[in-house]
């Protein structure tokens, strides 16, 4: 069935040819019976009633043809960047490492079908084991790199979600150090697990998607608690609190 698609352009080609053909030949006596036409004529005039639509066909099929074939070398392009992105994120050097953030959060924003779901899962991987090279930045602040991640997680799109929904996947961010970090409010944690995190001085005032029992188990230094401040458990719609085995009322 793929191959009769591939080809139908040019077997349609051939078979109005065909037609063109009969049609000419079975009807000449019709063709030439009247009329102040030559003969000559009435010949070029049947070649090239039969000649315009196959011309027609022929360019059609020569245009799907090209499309195909770029998008095709698009797609190799991009599937080439990913791979070379995927290569680098353990590059000792921060600036490298952000670079090749970028390349795989613009990728899986431009083409979500494509490289949403693959992204996400190598991102949220590098979130749980970053590279030990890199130091944190003086004053014990949060990584970039993985600030930089964690907020693309809350800035999922409709579209994001929806295939996350249907492939019933999960954001498994469980025991990473997520220390220091911070989401601007509105930020959508939804099918992000955040069990075991550390999650001290982390600032997730007013986000949305998080249950209490998804933070169950996070550890905080106790002179470094996580602010949840307006951030309400999706599922009761009670604030959530920490620590979080506090009694919930």
């Amino acid at each position: 069935m793929r191959s009769l698609r591939k080809w139908w352009a040019p077997l349609s080609a051939v078979l109005v040819s065909i037609a063109g053909i009969c049609l000419a030949y079975y009807g000449w006596d019709w063709l030439t019976e009247s009329g102040s036409e030559t003969h000559s004529a009435t010949v070029r005039n049947v070649v090239l009633g039969i000649a315009a639509p196959v011309t027609l066909l022929l360019a059609i099929w020569r245009s799907l043809v090209a499309e195909r074939q770029a998008d095709t070398a698009q797609r190799s392009l991009h599937d080439e960047m990913y791979r070379a992105a995927a290569g680098m994120l353990d590059h000792r050097q921060l600036f490298v490492r952000l670079g090749a953030i970028d390349t795989l959060l613009r990728l899986a924003r431009t083409y979500p079908a494509d490289f949403h779901l693959r992204g996400v899962r190598l991102l949220a991987a590098f979130v749980r084991h970053p590279p030990t090279q890199e130091e944190k930045a003086p004053g014990d602040r949060v990584r970039e790199d993985v600030q930089t991640i964690l907020v693309f997680f809350g800035a999922r799109s409709t579209e994001a979600h929806e295939l996350e929904d249907k492939a019933d996947f999960i954001i498994d961010l469980q025991g990473s150090d997520l220390s220091h970090i911070w989401l601007p409010r509105g930020a959508n944690l939804k099918r992000i697990r955040l069990a075991r995190c550390n999650l001290s001085d982390a600032v997730l005032n007013g986000v949305t998607g998080l249950t209490q029992n998804r933070i169950q188990g996070s550890t905080a230094a106790p002179t470094q608690p996580p602010s949840f401040r307006d951030a309400i458990d999706c599922e009761t719609g009670l604030p959530l609190i920490w620590p979080p085995d506090s009694p919930t009322g």
